[in-house]
């Protein structure tokens, strides 16, 4: 995906000032300028069919549930808006011209339209109703209408168009229509069920949005979804985003677009609604790497090198004690530890069997050694990754550090030392390097925070 919009490169820079309307955002010529959530998402799914939409060599079948999704936005935008939807699109049922009809030129191809709703827009009409009765929908869908916003996320041009922005007020919506809101999805990849939400990435939506929202106006909103379904009586719900979900969101767009386009990773997808398989890219080969050690002997390097090699090997053997540690752990829940009244496992067993009995006074009296042990098993196993994770994440900005500087010595031996002749191919490995070293180290930070957001404390302690 990111080599097409590599290749596009060319096209931006001859037009760098594009502005976008109404009348021109769903362009083509535009979408080969901005990237946006749709076309991203689609990129995923399928290169080759996204790059011929844009290039206009194969068209998407326009589906029902789109043009109904976009009845339902017209509406809540302006009468106008929708007014022009309707004389735009064919809402109404067709039957066959009678001789009356044909006389009054009011026949097509011997049909003539009927003052029948075609069943999905009767349909979007219940669901816009729903909307549109309810008070606190319609308390919270104040603001300016079908926002166009423009900014760069790592340096890509993106577009983004917001149903509803209130900056007073420091939020932006979207409207979504879907099946069913409490309708769950199967990850196979995260292997955990997910909201309609997660299935379709519309967190990805909303955190672009947000940046260009921010870049726009320089207020940072609070990103809702109004979604409303399309069951027969529609349901509905306001939706916040949680903040790993955004978090999710950057990752996604910081692998595809930056981590790819450096080779760093390579993506492969799986189809549409799939996970996409991914693996490291080898920056060195055996013989490019023999080459960069030799060279390093000779230099003043070697203590680095050394550093280097005896924090990998340090990080190896801390990995097999890890290991050794949770094996010694696993086997430890079949010891006959005894704990005392006193002790919080035990206590924390006594207070969830309280729980229980409040719910269910005739529940049979259970083992609370047992229960005691499998607490301590499970804290002490929730510490050790936490405290793993730290480790990975202080070694990755040891990489960083140490990368960084390799790169300002090969840099300042270039300058001062007119025989050297530097190598262009070596600094952009190590550049590439340094980043992925940051990007992992923030992936561990993230990680953690996320499994322990108490972490955070151990700082101050």
């Amino acid at each position: 995906m990111l080599k097409q919009i590599s290749n596009q490169n060319k096209q931006r820079q001859t037009d760098k000032q594009t502005y976008l309307t109404e009348s021109n955002y769903y362009d083509t010529e535009t979408d080969k300028v901005f990237q946006s959530p749709t076309f991203f998402k689609k990129f995923i799914a399928c290169e080759a069919e996204t790059m011929a939409e844009i290039n206009g060599t194969w068209k998407p079948d326009f589906h029902e549930a789109l043009l109904m999704g976009n009845y339902l936005h017209s509406y809540f935008e302006s009468p106008e808006a929708h007014q022009k939807f309707i004389e735009e699109n064919k809402i109404f049922g067709k039957k066959r011209a009678t001789k009356a009809d044909k006389a009054a030129g009011l026949d097509v191809n011997g049909q003539v339209l009927t003052n029948k709703m075609l069943v999905a827009y009767t349909q979007a009409d219940e669901m816009i109703r729903t909307l549109d009765t309810d008070e606190n929908f319609k308390d919270l869908y104040q603001g300016t209408k079908e926002t166009i916003v423009t900014g760069q996320i790592d340096g890509v041009p993106w577009k983004g168009k917001i149903d509803c922005l209130n900056l007073d007020r420091g939020y932006f919506i979207d409207l979504k229509t879907t099946q069913d809101i409490h309708k769950r999805y199967w990850n196979a990849k995260d292997r955990e069920w997910e909201s309609f939400i997660a299935h379709w990435n519309y967190q990805l939506q909303m955190y672009v949005y947000q940046q260009l929202i921010y870049q726009t106006f320089g207020v940072m909103c609070e990103p809702y979804i109004v979604a409303v379904s399309k069951e027969k009586i529609p349901g509905k719900a306001i939706v916040s985003i949680s903040e790993y979900r955004m978090i999710e969101a950057e990752n996604q767009l910081y692998e595809l677009q930056v981590l790819k386009q450096l080779g760093l990773v390579d993506f492969e997808s799986n189809g549409n609604r799939k996970a996409t398989s991914y693996k490291i890219c080898v920056l060195y080969n055996e013989d490019s790497t023999h080459n960069s050690e030799h060279r390093s002997t000779h230099n003043s390097e070697h203590n680095s090198e050394h550093r280097s090699t005896h924090n990998s090997s340090t990080l190896i053997k801390q990995d097999r004690n890890i290991n050794k540690t949770n094996k010694d752990s696993h086997n430890s829940k079949h010891d006959k530890r005894v704990y005392e009244s006193d002790d919080i496992n035990f206590k924390l067993a006594q207070l969830l069997l309280s729980k229980i009995e409040e719910q269910n006074p005739d529940h049979k009296k259970p083992d609370l050694q047992k229960w005691a042990n499998d607490i301590h098993y499970k804290v002490d196993s929730v510490e050790k990754a936490t405290e793993t994770m730290i480790k990975g994440s202080d070694a990755m900005g040891q990489v960083y550090k140490e990368t960084f500087e390799t790169l300002v010595n090969i840099t300042k031996q270039d300058n001062d030392n007119p025989h050297y002749q530097g190598d262009l191919e070596l600094n952009q490995n190590l550049i590439k390097l340094a980043r992925l070293a940051d990007w992992c180290q923030k992936r561990f930070d993230q990680k953690t925070i996320a499994a322990n957001p108490n972490i955070l404390k151990l700082g101050s302690e």
